[in-house]
This record gives C-alpha cells, sequence and structure tokens, in this order.
C-alpha cells in the first residue's frame, strides 16, 4: 500500500506515540481474534436465515476473507491487508507502520473484536440497507446483546463481504429494524459440503423446507 496515499487519506492518520503504547495493550485480543475468525469463519460461506416481519422468509450469504481482518480492526498497513495478516501471524507486526481511524473509532472496535464468534450462533440479527456513522451497507448482522456488528456489503460479483466492524455499544442502533436469524447454514469453499450449524427450535414448516432446499435435501430432514 502506497504510504503517500496512506499519509493523504482524511479518514486514517499514522500511528501515534500513546496511541501505539494503547495498541500494544490489544495485540493479544487481536491474534485471538484473528484465530476465531480463520475457525469460524475464513474459507467458509455462512447464509445466516431470517424473516422479515415474521413472514417473509430470506437468506444472506457472508464470506470473509484474510484480507477483510484489516479493515474490521480498523486499521491500515503499509504493506497492505495481507501483509498485515502475515506480519500478525509471524509477530512481525510493526506498529509504526499502522494508520487508524481519524474518528477514533480503531479502539472501539478493538473493544469488542474478539466477541465476533457471537455471530456465528443464534444471537444473531440483521438490519436492511441503510447509512450510518456515514458508512452506506447493504445488510448489518449484529448481536442481539448490544456488543458488536458487521456492515455487509456487496461487490460487483454479487458476493457480501464484511466492511467494518462497529462497537455497538458506542454507535446509536437504536431506531434500526432487527430480524431474527432462525438459523445459520455453512459451506465449505474448497469441498462445497453445506451443513446447518445452529437452528431455532420454533422454526415452522416453511422455514424448515426453505433451509433443506438451501442444503439440497431431497425430502425433508432434520439439519
Amino acid at each position: 500500500m502506497n504510504q503517500k496515499l496512506l499519509d493523504n487519506d482524511p479518514d486514517y492518520h499514522k500511528i501515534t506515540s500513546s496511541e501505539l503504547i494503547s495498541f500494544k495493550t490489544y495485540l493479544p485480543k487481536i491474534q485471538n481474534s484473528f484465530s476465531i475468525i480463520k475457525k469460524h469463519f475464513i474459507g467458509k460461506i455462512k447464509t445466516y436465515i431470517y424473516a422479515v416481519n415474521n413472514r417473509e422468509i430470506r437468506s444472506l450469504p457472508v464470506t470473509i476473507q484474510n484480507r477483510h481482518f484489516m479493515h474490521l480492526c480498523g486499521v491500515k498497513y503499509t504493506k497492505g491487508a495481507s501483509g498485515f495478516v502475515k506480519d500478525l501471524k509471524n509477530n512481525r507486526l510493526n506498529l509504526n507502520e499502522l494508520y487508524l481511524k481519524e474518528d477514533g473509532s480503531t479502539f472501539q472496535k478493538l473493544e469488542v473484536i474478539d466477541k465476533i464468534n457471537l455471530l456465528d450462533t443464534l444471537e444473531t440479527t440483521v438490519s436492511i440497507g441503510n447509512n450510518m456513522a456515514r458508512i452506506h451497507y447493504d445488510n448489518l448482522l449484529r448481536t442481539k446483546a448490544n456488543i458488536l456488528g458487521i456492515v455487509v456489503d456487496t461487490d460487483d460479483n454479487g458476493i457480501n463481504f464484511p466492511l467494518s466492524l462497529l462497537n455497538i455499544s458506542a454507535t446509536d442502533l437504536h431506531t434500526l429494524k432487527r430480524f431474527k436469524v432462525f438459523a445459520i447454514l455453512e459451506e465449505n469453499k474448497s469441498t462445497h459440503v453445506k451443513r446447518c450449524l445452529p437452528k431455532n427450535k420454533s422454526c415452522t414448516k416453511k422455514l424448515n423446507e426453505y433451509i433443506d432446499q438451501l442444503l439440497n435435501v431431497p425430502k425433508k430432514g432434520d439439519c
């Protein structure tokens, strides 16, 4: 990543000496968070099944890759997103090469990023397209409790990816309508094997049929 471009990015600033000291204290949490994301999300497509106003059943597939982790941390790195992950895994992250969010949200994100595994449970809800904190998003995955959320956007190929991580306790989301997640499906991107992870016991027949269809189950079955 071009350092000159980073220096001229109005949304980021080069880490200061006091911020560097604070950032060091978050390194164990950042490394643990990457391990969580690698275990639960990377190499998989997660599909969240929810119902709008308890009527219209919808699905939201989300793909998280290594390169997204840097943005979830609210930083930029002179070596880019791939370099950030590589140096983090090798314990060679050069903190002097970091750029933090100008709005101060970097440390807000780092406070909750290690709770991202909650988005792999039925403690997840979905909100549909909005503008918030200067971010336009197509969907928002968030925990039922006011902990964290992931802004989900869609690329030109129709793939949903994480655009940003939000510390919900520090963000005003009270006016956003949320829809309950009834099930989470997981597809291995290498083998294309699909399975149902948690599923709400109160799923209706219609919901179960919808889930079975996504899982390519030929007849009614329990995932």
